[in-house]
């Protein structure tokens, strides 16, 4: 009898136990949906809100931490303006999980974030603080792989950092990309603790592997691609020529990595309106572009290699574009586009210019 009281109470226990953590897994998951969809500042912060919720009612659980501080990992990548403070920020609230990880697992966890956090404070200022956070980022994941040897992430967050700095000295990508391929083989063979464990970073190394490829065949027939061009006109917005005179701005982008989709370029004027606009079919990795009746005066050209055909600019979690883009006077930005003067030029005549497409 006694024994069946005893299991009887165990039992009783057991239940209220699971049912007090039942609301907590499902707070979690809830959020870590909210995460997962992220794709902008405004919700990368509502889903810092989330598990800044969670850890007020569980604060001896180190996970809610960790993923609010990755939320505002992601949000310094995104919000140049505020880099440095939500990237202090998640530092601040990521110390709060690191005395809450006990297994080697988890401690690899925290370790990749902070390589993650170091990362976020070296784009703010790449040129000052290039040697100095690539440095602390490159220790912190090697910190990871030490604890856990088996973390993709850790893994992962490494191959990137040696790739930025190889895109820094325009220096071949190749075996970095065989080495993200080699991973991404391996990947699954890792196995979270739980469900609410950390497991991204898959979709991230496919970007990596599919994005970075070389030249491919040439997919649309000649007769297509007149049909496409002809469609793709008629989305010209024509500026009336103001003056007795009307000049022609004609573009050639060559060496395009494939030809898959579509250039779209944008004509603006020197207030930075735009003006026209060109959507062009990409044959033997090349296109040329032609504005007309354009007054004399002051413009600006950009434009994406848009190989999804989507019409908008692909970014990975971190905001770093995943597909190629240029702007006149090949200008470019230190970590984002660049100033809006340096992509203007001057208008007296027909002028013809060559650009050069950025893949990152």
């Amino acid at each position: 009898m006694k024994n069946l009281i005893a299991i009887f109470a165990l039992f009783i226990f057991s239940s209220c136990s699971f049912a007090q953590a039942t609301p907590y897994q499902k707070a979690m998951s809830k959020a870590l949906g909210t995460l997962r969809a992220a794709e902008t500042p405004v919700a990368l912060q509502k889903a810092s809100n989330q598990f800044q919720r969670i850890a007020k009612l569980k604060p001896n659980e180190w996970l809610p931490y960790y993923y609010q501080s990755l939320a505002l990992t992601r949000m310094s990548f995104r919000d140049k303006e505020r880099g440095d403070e939500l990237a202090d920020e998640a530092q601040r609230i990521l110390e709060m999980a690191q005395p809450l990880a006990k297994d080697a697992k988890d401690k690899a966890e925290i370790k990749t974030l902070q390589g993650m956090i170091y990362t976020a404070k070296l784009v703010v200022d790449p040129m000052s603080r290039g040697q100095l956070y690539g440095a602390m980022s490159g220790k912190a994941y090697q910190e990871a792989l030490q604890l856990d040897p088996t973390n993709p992430r850790a893994k992962l967050m490494a191959i990137q950092g040696k790739m930025g700095a190889a895109q820094f000295f325009k220096q071949d990508l190749a075996p970095f990309i065989k080495e993200t391929k080699d991973l991404l083989a391996k990947w699954d063979n890792f196995k979270p603790t739980s469900r609410l464990h950390p497991s991204w970073g898959k979709e991230m190394a496919e970007q990596i592997v599919s994005t970075k490829k070389g030249p491919a065949p040439k997919k649309s027939t000649a007769k297509k691609e007149s049909m496409k061009n002809k469609e793709a006109n008629k989305m010209d917005r024509k500026a009336p020529v103001t003056q007795k005179k009307a000049y022609s701005v004609t573009i050639h982008i060559k060496d395009l990595r494939n030809n898959d989709g579509v250039i779209l370029m944008s004509l603006q004027d020197g207030n930075k309106k735009t003006i026209q606009r060109k959507k062009v079919s990409i044959q033997n990795h090349e296109v040329k572009v032609q504005f007309d009746g354009l007054a004399s005066g002051k413009y600006a050209i950009k434009y994406i290699h848009d190989e999804n055909e989507d019409g908008k600019m692909n970014t990975n979690f971190m905001g770093i574009p995943k597909e190629g883009f240029g702007f006149a006077n090949d200008a470019r930005g230190s970590m984002g586009p660049p100033d809006f003067e340096k992509t203007t030029f001057k208008l007296s005549k027909d002028l013809e210019m060559t650009l050069k497409t950025k893949y990152l």
